[in-house]
């Protein structure tokens, strides 16, 4: 309580800070976080109609399209630390993106689980990892809304939701363009897109981007890829049919293609070595990026995907929208995961996704109330197999000694687990938003979300390959372990609501307040292996959030600062862990937690050529009382949740006139001390970090060309993305690596 204290103390003085402020006479404005000056603010959709970033009474981060071009982001995983209070775990690299919103986030990488931060492109859904793949380019902007969502969003979150949209076509004739750029690590990339107008009611746009480069973890042993690699593409199409001022149609289609040589990683191990390694093998002479797998990792992913939205006026007053959509995914992920030579455990994951979905919504807005009720229907089937090798190799089975098999003896040794699953899940919902202006400077808010989740698990199978011990032949489906689940069906009901009240004093000033809830259904484990009590069910977790903000503008908005202070009881966290440190993990509910915590942004733009920013988030969350694995877990800090965020930068504009322009931009982004697991233990956590990234550009305006230099974590910062304790079985913390240092140029051409 008296953090909260505190917190709220800190944050409102920014605000009473106002006047004084102005008597000092600095200078113009700008919105959130990575918003854009006055003349270029981006207008956002995160209350589903357009408005000023300032005028939205939620915690809301945006990022352009051309912000992540200028800053070289091509890839959802490089979105961590640029927003307070946001940040990433990539367990799969690009391919299944894990943010950590306020503290909120999932542990559970198996391939069959949803995210408690919804991740949406052009408003339609994105599930489980097989569609999450996502390659970024062409887009108008991001939006990152912190806190529950429901009462406005298709898919219930407790966390938050990440929006991506994606340029449409316009009717103004033939315009596009087309980049190229070259960077270390061999990377190449070509980005392009056109769109141009057919008639008077319709018009078209493409977009494409390729992208290739070498790998940066090395990897020593002979004849095995260095890990990071890829060889990615991914095309949209996008058409749009607009008879009359009533009526807008948009068709998108789009398919995407991710092949990488594997997520650059090391096992770190104690002093004693790597078990079941003769000599004990040791990677301390190894550097940072420096692996000794004895076999070569891949990943692969396959999107396509397909997607309607119809928005149509009925009246003064009176709109519909329909958004229907459809998904398909195949993601594979092979792994040497205990980067030695020897054949130690080696882990295979597919995964296969269709998903399709509607969304209905109504919209009235005359007089003083605004509505917005709709109905939604999400289906998702998950073909979901992993196989996890121990020791298995031809050794097991010795021609002079013939015998038993070392896995029918010790059900570990010589093994191939195997197991794989389908999980249904279809999610029915109806929703209303209200806004009532009771005054022209007071809006009262109220929003309810009724959900019906029903989660099936049809087909459930785990079984033993090995090597038969008297002839050495391999064993399909030696040993049966699960022919089933006994859990075939969960059904979750709930209730979520929102209320709030939002006070604009003038149009430069934004007060708002809210108590919400957020929800997400039950989940299923899908890394059961030896035995049916292995497959458990997580009941559905739930967020009540309290939170209280401002927004503000002076100085003829040359100076912005916006700040929030929440409060939230997070019960019945999914969470994936180990409870004796073995690669065998369990889904379990976690200790209800509490979580203070506040962020602010502040941007000063006293001249048009002349930029700051800074923002910064704080959080305070903990577990309460709970046994865990044998271990009271009481006061630790939620994983993956940084205790202090910050971000700070500024952009010169030092030429601009007819011709020419040339910009100057730098950032640096801290991240505080992470834990990647309950028990809070040093061994399994990141300390905290800066990454300072910078671009120049150069733009002759009259050709249309601009020509830029971008750079990431340009002090070489070596930081971690997440990490896996199995010092128990093989003596060493699994650990995926962050980012070197990367840097490139970028040429494009305007039309």
């Amino acid at each position: 309580m008296l953090n909260g204290i505190k917190l709220t103390t800190f944050c409102l003085s920014i605000t009473s800070a106002m006047p004084a402020l102005a008597q000092a006479q600095l200078a113009p404005p700008q919105s959130t976080v990575a918003t854009p000056v006055m003349e270029n603010e981006i207008v956002v959709t995160a209350e589903k109609r357009s408005d000023r970033a300032q005028d939205v009474p939620i915690s809301l981060g945006v990022i352009s399209g051309e912000q992540l071009s200028k800053a070289g982001i091509t890839n959802v995983t490089q979105l961590g630390a640029q927003l307070p209070n946001v940040s990433l775990t990539a367990p799969f690299g690009e391919a299944q993106p894990a943010f950590v919103v306020r503290g909120v986030t999932m542990s559970d990488y198996a391939m069959n689980q949803q995210s408690p931060i919804a991740i949406y492109v052009d408003e339609v859904y994105k599930g489980v990892a097989a569609v999450q793949a996502l390659q970024l380019y062409d887009l108008q902007r991001v939006e990152v809304l912190r806190g529950p969502q429901g009462t406005l969003y298709g898919k219930n979150a407790t966390g938050g939701a990440v929006s991506f949209y994606t340029q449409t076509p316009l009717f103004d004739g033939t315009h596009g363009y087309i980049s190229a750029g070259y960077g270390n690590y061999n990377r190449k990339q070509v980005e392009g897109a056109i769109g141009t107008q057919l008639s008077d009611t319709l018009a078209v746009r493409f977009a494409g981007r390729y992208e290739k480069a070498d790998g940066w973890g090395h990897e020593i042993e002979p004849n095995v890829r260095d890990t990071g690699g890829k060889n990615n593409y991914s095309f949209r199409g996008s058409l749009r049919f607009h008879p009359n001022t009533d009526t807008d149609i948009i068709l998108r289609g789009s398919i995407g293609r991710i092949r990488s040589t594997g997520i650059p990683e090391q096992s770190r191990n104690g002093p004693e070595g790597v078990f079941f390694t003769n000599p004990p093998f040791d990677r301390s002479g190894l550097g940072f990026y420096e692996n000794a797998k004895g076999e070569s990792s891949s990943l692969r992913s396959d999107t396509k995907s397909a997607s309607l939205t119809i928005k149509q006026r009925l009246s003064e007053g009176l709109s519909l929208t329909s958004i229907s959509s459809y998904d398909h995914g195949r993601l594979f992920n092979d792994e040497d995961v205990d980067n030695t030579p020897f054949k130690l455990v080696h882990i295979g994951d597919l995964s296969n996704v269709t998903a399709y979905a509607q969304d209905l919504r109504l919209g009235y807005d005359a007089g003083p109330l605004e509505l917005l009720g709709g109905a939604y229907y999400n289906h998702e089937k998950v073909r979901f197999s992993e196989q996890d090798e121990f020791l298995f190799q031809d050794g097991t089975y010795d021609p002079a000694n013939p015998g038993a098999s070392s896995c029918a003896q010790d059900g570990f040794t010589g093994c191939r687990y195997v197991n794989n699953l389908t999980q249904i899940k279809d999610s029915t919902a109806v929703y209303v938003n209200a806004n009532y202006h009771v005054t022209p400077k007071l809006d009262l808010v109220g929003g309810v979300r009724y959900t019906h989740d029903v989660a099936r698990l049809p087909q459930y199978r785990s079984y033993y390959d090995f090597h038969d011990g008297m002839t050495g032949a391999e064993l399909h489906e030696g040993l049966v372990t699960i022919t089933e689940s006994p859990i075939k069906r969960k059904v979750d009901n709930n209730v979520s609501f929102k209320l709030g009240a939002n006070y604009k004093p003038n149009r430069d000033t934004l007060l708002y307040a809210s108590y919400s809830t957020g929800y997400r259904g039950s989940s299923f484990n899908g890394l059961a292996f030896n035995s049916p009590a292995q497959i458990t069910a997580a009941n559905p977790e739930k967020v009540y959030a309290v939170e209280v903000g401002e927004k503000i503008q002076l100085f003829d908005r040359k100076l912005t600062v916006n700040s929030a202070v929440f409060h939230y009881l997070y019960k019945n966290q999914q969470t994936l862990g180990s409870f004796d440190q073995s690669i065998i993990q369990t889904l379990f509910n976690a200790p209800a937690a509490k979580i203070w915590g506040g962020e602010f942004d502040i941007t000063l733009q006293p001249v048009h050529a002349l930029r700051f920013n800074v923002s910064g988030g704080y959080l305070d969350g903990t577990y309460g009382k709970g046994i865990i694995g044998g271990a009271q877990v009481e006061g630790h800090r939620l994983i993956g949740a940084a205790k202090w965020t910050l971000d700070t930068g500024a952009t010169v504009i030092a030429v601009d006139d007819e011709r020419h322009s040339l910009s100057f931009n730098a950032q640096a982004n801290y991240t505080g001390r992470r834990y990647f697991d309950i028990f809070q233990q040093e061994a399994t956590s990141q300390p905290g970090f800066w990454l300072v990234n910078g671009n120049i550009a150069l733009e002759d305006k009259k050709r249309g060309v601009k020509l830029s230099a971008w750079g990431r974590n340009l002090l070489g910062k070596h930081y971690v993305s997440t990490m896996q304790d199995i010092r128990s079985f093989t003596n060493q913390v699994f650990t995926a690596l962050g980012e070197p240092r990367t840097y490139g140029v970028d040429v494009k051409f305007t039309f």
